[in-house]
């Protein structure tokens, strides 16, 4: 049943939903953090994980109550670190550390909201809770008489990679913002062990922008500026025009426009991403703009221009002698941009949102055209019309920005409230990031404003601010306890995922395919070969390139599965080599395996043919089959795990099960049972408890309070979230209108079967609503009181 809930943004939890004990107040007392081994740590040789939240903006520079009110809060829900993000952003308010003033010109920091963030970061620290520090995200670069063009009045993106002086200024930026000493902790932020990450930018790249920055006009002699650094690295590296007609013609067609000519600035440039690095297929038209000689030509520019900047920015915050890791961005989507966005960094990090609320506002909701439900959806199928940056499962976007032996945090991502049942997603999350061996976790974002008592309780009036949307802050101290104690395994097997470099010259428009399938049952981890791959450090159990060019040598990987989709071994489409590359991997005996392709005892090879039809279409299901069968064949996975069903995977450590046919996602392992989605009626067994659920569909996540096995324990928990949202949402089909109505959540019902003295249902604080009582049959009673319960506490 429906009922209204109202949660806050201040008031602690307690009792069985009190996670505080997670920290290890205060944060930092383990010493700085630092990688080891292809993972975080802290100095002291302790393992260090993150789960938390983005604060934004306004947010990071509150009242002095409350900074202490959300650190309380945050702390008691087990949440330990905050990204403090888009401090540097004009914003109306004048929320930013940067003066935008008359005096501060933009150029120098705002003391008084400098101030706010240092007690804000303070009164987490003293709570044990890390924080991650941006540099650049949104901000207004200013001309005072020092620039030759004033850029746009309004955030930045690829141009703030390549234009020298807008990079001198974030240097300029970097050194004020991290050596300012904090007077409430005594260190600058460049030295205090809380900080457990630093990021150079947000969200940004020399391959994608905000296509609504474009329209902007002060933005055109900056991008005057882009085409000619293009056309001189056309010039450094052919000589002449004739020598880039050659180098663009493929079957006597040339790529270049009559008009253009590199020694006269006129070779036009591809077209930014939106938020991404932009396609090409490799069959695209091969005359003009879209043609894929331009393209491979542009990506090898473009990776040139991420390497010199990340190199400069990196080089300078070292200069300043930082103690915490470094982050290049967190938005790393297609390989070239992954590859030269991470060289020389020490942490990767990448965003990712499911249902992402796509134009209208935030307090609209937005329009999202087509919003899916987590729990039903195969990440094997698209759900847009191609694999969209902010679209289908986590995991599906994540997985291709892991890279071998550098740690990795997620540090944007959720699944905002437009789908009432989306409690899925958080367990997920965290059951998978335990299977990858991921470090961190930071969903965005709690809220962004900077006085607590100004936020409505009863209802959701932001897309963006989560800190009372039931169904995260439900399940939050349970997926928190379950990453931060590794209640889940680390995958058995390890899958090398492998580019070449002609392979980052390229970008099929659904080259996430593998990542639909295999990360969902083993670890996966991005490898960069150049031509050649080399077995170093930590072996691979599988080998699988990268599926674009007809290109490398995998003969040292002892398990590979290869395909190609293109006919060349290289982007510019000079050496045609048809399916021979294919024909010289099959391996020795090769036997026909599911009409896909064929298996030998170390190769399984997809035919042409047979990965273009998989590839072209929005049903990648073939691919996971083939994968799944040579995986058996090999004995690499048994039968139990892998794909178990027509629509389930299961993990390799078989603890994780998503069975998207059914809508039912399982953890069981001995100190977490999770079961989220569609039970049809049927008994939901939680090791020593079984759920008899009468709603429709709910997330219950059962974990120990005393430390034990649950088999074990005498001190459990349930947290319980069915429907949530506001009651009143206006839809039109699948656009979603606006806010409206109170905050609800779908009160539990049925029956809990356990041999326990005591069950009490709890409110979302762990208050004590009632005592549950049982029926006939022994069985307590959910569904019972007046308030919803988010929960229920169980004494053996």
């Amino acid at each position: 049943m429906d009922k209204h809930i109202r949660i806050n943004a201040h008031t602690p939890a307690v009792g069985a939903l009190n996670f505080s004990y997670l920290l290890d107040a205060p944060a930092g007392k383990h010493g700085h953090t630092i990688v080891k081994d292809g993972s975080l740590y802290f100095e002291d040789g302790k393992r260090a994980r993150f789960v938390g939240f983005n604060i934004p903006g306004s947010g990071i520079m509150p009242k002095k109550e409350t900074a202490e009110a959300y650190a309380e809060r945050l702390a008691s829900i087990g949440c330990n670190v905050v990204r403090l993000h888009a401090e540097d952003n004009l914003r109306a308010d004048r929320s930013s550390i940067i003066d935008y003033s008359e005096e501060g010109k933009g150029r120098k920091l705002h003391k008084e909201n400098l101030d706010k963030l240092h007690y804000f970061v303070s009164e987490l620290k003293k709570r044990g809770i890390y924080v991650q520090v941006d540099l650049h995200c949104y901000r207004t670069f200013t001309n005072i008489g020092d620039m030759e063009n004033t850029p746009p009045k309004r955030q930045v993106k690829a141009m703030s990679i390549f234009n020298q002086k807008l990079i001198d200024l974030q240097k300029e930026y970097a050194t004020q913002y991290l050596t300012t000493v904090n007077p409430y902790t005594g260190f600058a932020l460049k030295d205090d062990p809380a900080v457990m990450c630093i990021q150079i930018t947000n969200e940004n790249s020399a391959f994608f922008v905000n296509v609504a920055e474009l329209a902007d006009p002060d933005r055109a002699p900056f991008e005057l500026e882009r085409k000619l650094r293009f056309n001189a690295f056309l010039l450094k590296k052919y000589g002449t025009r004739e020598a880039l007609a050659k180098a663009w013609t493929r079957n006597g067609e040339c790529a270049l426009l009559p008009y253009e000519d590199p020694e006269e600035g006129t070779v036009e440039p591809i077209e930014y991403g939106d938020y991404t690095q932009p396609y090409r297929d490799h069959r695209a038209y091969w005359v003009g703009l879209e043609s894929p000689a331009r393209y491979a030509d542009y990506m090898e520019y473009g990776m040139e221009l991420n390497k010199h900047y990340y190199k400069e920015m990196i080089d300078h915050v070292r200069s300043l002698d930082v103690k915490a890791p470094i982050n290049g961005c967190n938005l790393l989507h297609g390989i070239a941009d992954i590859y030269s966005s991470t060289r020389g960094i020490d942490v990767a990090e990448n965003n990712a949102y499911y249902n992402h609320p796509m134009g209208g506002n935030a307090e609209r909701m937005g329009v999202r055209f087509c919003w899916n439900e987590n729990v039903k959806t195969d990440p094997r199928r698209t759900t847009y019309s191609v694999f969209e940056i902010r679209d289908n499962h986590h995991l599906q976007q994540l997985a291709g920005a892991s890279l071998k032996d550098i740690p990795y945090i997620v540090s944007e991502w959720n699944e905002y409230g437009g789908m009432p049942f989306h409690s899925t997603a958080y367990l997920m999350q965290a059951a998978y990031a335990c299977l990858q061996n991921w470090d961190g976790l930071m969903l965005y974002c709690f809220t962004h404003s900077d006085d607590h008592t100004k936020l409505r309780d009863d209802y959701i009036d932001h897309v963006y601010n989560v800190f009372n949307d039931p169904s995260l802050i439900g399940q939050f101290g349970a997926m928190a306890q379950i990453f931060l104690n590794n209640d889940v395994q680390e995958a058995k097997k390890v899958i090398d995922m492998c580019y070449t470099d002609e392979d980052m010259k390229m970008l099929p428009e659904n080259y996430k395919l593998p990542y639909g399938f295999l990360p969902f049952v083993s670890k996966t981890r991005t490898v960069f070969v150049g031509d050649k791959y080399e077995e170093k450090g930590s072996k691979a159990d599988l080998v699988v390139n990268g599926g674009f060019a007809s290109n490398g040598d995998y003969s040292a990987a002892k398990k590979a599965l290869i395909y190609a989709r293109s006919p060349y071994a290289d982007a510019l489409q000079h050496e045609y080599v048809g399916s021979s590359f294919l024909d010289a991997n099959r391996g020795e005996n090769p036997e026909a395996l599911l009409n896909i392709g064929t298996i030998s005892e170390t190769r399984a090879v997809i035919d042409l043919d047979k990965i273009n039809g998989i590839e072209r279409t929005t049903d990648h299901t073939g691919f996971s089959r083939f994968a799944d069968a040579a995986m058996k064949k090999w004995g690499i996975w048994d039968e139990n795990v892998g794909l178990v069903e027509t629509n389930c995977f299961v993990s390799d450590t078989g603890e994780i099960k998503f069975n998207f046919g059914k809508g039912q996602f399982t953890i069981d392992t001995p100190k977490a049972k999770v079961f989220s989605g569609y039970s049809y009626g049927q008994p939901v067994k939680l090791g020593p408890v079984t759920a008899n659920i009468k709603n429709e569909k709910m997330t219950f996540s059962l974990i120990p309070r005393d430390g034990k096995d649950l088999e074990e324990s005498g001190h459990m928990v349930i947290t319980a979230t069915g429907n949530t949202g506001n009651d009143a949402n206006k839809w039109a089909g699948d656009i979603s209108l606006g806010f409206f109505g109170k905050l609800y959540c779908d009160d539990p019902e049925g029956t809990l079967e356990v041999d326990a003295k005591e069950v009490y249902a709890l409110d979302v604080y762990g208050n004590r609503l009632y005592a549950l009582e049982k029926d006939a049959e022994g069985r307590f009673v959910m569904g019972t009181g007046k308030a919803a319960a988010l929960g229920f506490e169980i004494i053996r």
